[in-house]
């Protein structure tokens, strides 16, 4: 585990119920998001480790201060909402006829447009062949999983329904309004 930085008690007043081991305990769980490591990290029991940290993730004032730090991390590395809707528009909606060129020859990855090098995730150089028959460099492209992508976007911006809900649903009345043939 990465040794967590110790915080500035400024913004953790004693006053808020803030113990040795609570400042601790935030501090560990904002390396990794492990309450319960976070919890035997800071000196809880193991047994008790799995409540200690459901606990502290609900108390106020420890819950406020995870939040502001985890925004402040967002605000310095300029993670907003609009950033990753466009990183993951790139992978869904990535084009592989990009990755080549007009002979059907892989353009090289410093060649790319921003688009289409936003959706490769790896790439794997390894060589291959023997003394006999030559060796070459054969390059491996990892692009994203588009179908992923897609999903997480169409879900973000609320075009799939896994669930119907009905609220406040009033039976509604019908009167037959057609006079019978009689």
């Amino acid at each position: 585990m990465t040794e967590p930085k110790p915080s500035d008690d400024k913004d953790r007043p004693a006053s808020e119920g803030w113990t040795a081991k609570s400042r601790l305990w935030a501090d560990n769980v904002l390396v990794d998001d492990n309450a319960t490591q976070a919890a035997i990290d800071a000196g809880y029991s193991e047994n008790a480790a799995s409540s200690i940290g459901y606990e502290n993730r609900n108390k106020p004032h420890i819950a406020a201060y995870l939040r502001n730090e985890r925004l402040k991390v967002q605000n310095k590395l300029n993670i907003t909402a609009e950033r990753i809707t466009a990183e993951l528009a790139k992978i869904a909606f990535y084009d592989a006829r990009k990755l080549f060129d007009d002979d059907g020859k892989p353009i090289h990855i410093s060649k790319l447009d921003d688009d289409t090098a936003g959706a490769i995730s790896g790439v794997d150089i390894c060589m291959v062949g023997n003394e006999n028959v030559g060796f070459a460099e054969v390059m491996k492209i990892k692009v994203s999983d588009k179908k992923a992508a897609l999903d997480m976007l169409g879900k973000d911006r609320g075009m799939f329904v896994d669930k119907l809900e009905f609220k406040d649903i009033t039976p509604t009345v019908l009167k037959d309004d057609i006079p019978d043939d009689d």
